[in-house]
């Protein structure tokens, strides 16, 4: 973690990780946690690290809590929910973690009672193995985000398709999906909301998506 607060960014902390651990994903927590960030990992484990803490005898960070058990393969994309825009209440939200692995399972934690919500996505599937470029099942990685406020959730899957959930209804107690948008050709592979975006208070490009020909999408409410 870097210092850039100041002339000349220097180091203010150490991640140090195992190779049965190797982190994937990283997040940085919304303003209100500044030192915390969380991180991906290939062992199926969600770690949430505090800059301020340091491991016995070192300047490495010490993981503040672990979150093992969420996926049954390697995690792969990390979001945290972020304020709104303008202000106002985010209804906690922005206790809320977003996880995405390689199981094809995505999971919604509330970091205050570390409980996971499944959410259901039936388009969220691995793009089809072989051809000239080998096992592209192996090598695609899942990835999701979190709307400002947590509002929404994202996804994008090997087939193409993103998936999308409004957590403001009662659509996720079920973690049942709101809605499927296909437009891209090929795996999606990377994901992002506008920051600050909610549909109460913005207007224009919500969410941008990109796949692995190279298209980068933006899309409107």
């Amino acid at each position: 973690m870097h210092d850039i607060s100041a002339a000349g960014a220097s180091v203010t902390a150490c991640i140090a990780c195992g190779p049965a651990s190797q982190p994937l994903a990283l997040a940085a927590a919304p303003p209100s946690s500044p030192f915390v960030l969380a991180s991906a990992h290939a062992d199926g484990t969600v770690r949430l690290w505090d800059a301020r803490m340091e491991s016995d005898g070192g300047s490495a960070a010490k993981a503040a809590c672990e979150l093992p058990g969420l996926h049954s393969g390697a995690v792969t994309s990390v979001s945290f929910g972020m304020p709104l825009a303008e202000g106002g209440s985010d209804g906690g939200w922005t206790h809320t973690l977003l996880s995405a692995g390689a199981d094809l399972r995505l999971c919604l934690v509330d970091l205050r009672t570390r409980k996971p919500l499944p959410l259901s996505a039936p388009s969220f599937r691995a793009p089809r193995s072989g051809g000239s470029g080998g096992d592209a099942k192996a090598r695609w990685q899942p990835r999701a985000a979190l709307s400002a406020g947590a509002a929404f959730g994202l996804a994008g899957g090997g087939d193409g398709r993103l998936t999308v959930w409004d957590l403001r209804t009662s659509n996720a107690a079920g973690g049942a999906p709101t809605v499927m948008l296909k437009a891209h050709t090929s795996p999606v592979t990377a994901v992002a909301w506008r920051p600050g975006w909610h549909p109460s208070t913005a207007a224009g490009a919500a969410l941008a998506s990109a796949d692995k020909s190279g298209a980068v999408l933006l899309w409107e409410r």
